[in-house]
């Protein structure tokens, strides 16, 4: 078979394209950049590199970035096009991750103390539902070389009374007060709801025992209420059965049949 030469250079030429082709995707392939965040001049970033120079990338949303300046950071880039332009694709914050958690005690802006840390948010921070000053959180942070400690993610401890409010803490103690809100029970005070179920019987004085939860602020909330005499009265009753109950019935069925067959006579 022959082969026209038209088709052979044509072939070549296709090749060469293309070739060309993936040697321009190759050159706009993706890389990390780690360095310090100097600043944000317009849409693009200025980066000192760990090895002391300094690189501009191009930003579309500098929102994110904005909040980091004078962060360690790893920028996620690609070549723009032909030209020298270098396109941001993400930043994330650089450092090893370490973790705190204590009781939110102030929220100022971007500024949050919790546990007696100052914490850092930024828009990249994962916030959980229900923070709040008062409510317990843990936070997964970066610490900066300046000190400055960073917030990857805040979330409460929910998930964690959650899962203690499914284990039985129970208490043991005498009454020493009742009231609308709660009882004192052996030193301890443990608040009631529309939820807590309370025995009957409870009162001043009555040994009890208590089951119940803690929550955030370290208030214990009962769940349950009863009274120890729910145990004696089970044993007395248990050993009447066992006592009586041999002798009453067969006492009943023989008196009650010799009554009858008296009564025949």
């Amino acid at each position: 078979m022959k082969i026209s030469k038209n088709l052979l250079v044509g072939t070549s030429l296709l090749v060469g394209l293309l070739g060309l082709s993936l040697l321009s995707g190759c050159g706009s392939r993706s890389e990390d950049i780690q360095g310090l965040l100097q600043s944000v001049e317009g849409k693009e970033l200025v980066i000192k590199q760990d090895d002391g120079s300094t690189t501009r990338i191009s930003v579309k949303d500098d929102s994110a970035a904005a909040q980091m300046v004078g962060s360690q950071v790893t920028v996620t880039a690609h070549k723009s096009g032909d030209g020298p332009e270098i396109e941001m694709e993400k930043i994330e914050l650089r450092g090893e991750d370490s973790t705190t958690s204590g009781v939110i005690e102030s929220i100022s802006g971007d500024t949050w103390v919790i546990g007696g840390k100052t914490i850092k948010v930024v828009q990249t921070t994962i916030l959980d539902d229900g923070l709040a000053v008062g409510v317990t959180a843990r936070v997964e942070f970066i610490k900066q070389a300046d000190g400055t400690l960073i917030a990857k993610e805040i979330e409460t401890d929910a998930d964690d009374d959650a899962a203690d409010a499914d284990e039985d803490i129970h208490f043991a103690g005498q009454i020493q007060s009742t009231g609308p809100g709660g009882f004192v029970i052996g030193g301890k005070t443990f608040k009631v709801d529309s939820k807590t179920v309370l025995d009957s019987g409870l009162g001043i004085g009555v040994n009890a025992r208590v089951e119940f939860i803690t929550l955030p602020d370290g208030t214990l909330l009962a769940t349950e209420i009863e009274t120890d005499a729910d145990d004696s009265v089970l044993d007395s009753v248990l050993g009447d059965d066992k006592g009586g109950g041999d002798k009453a019935e067969p006492g009943d069925d023989k008196g009650g049949g010799s009554g009858s067959g008296s009564s025949g006579k």
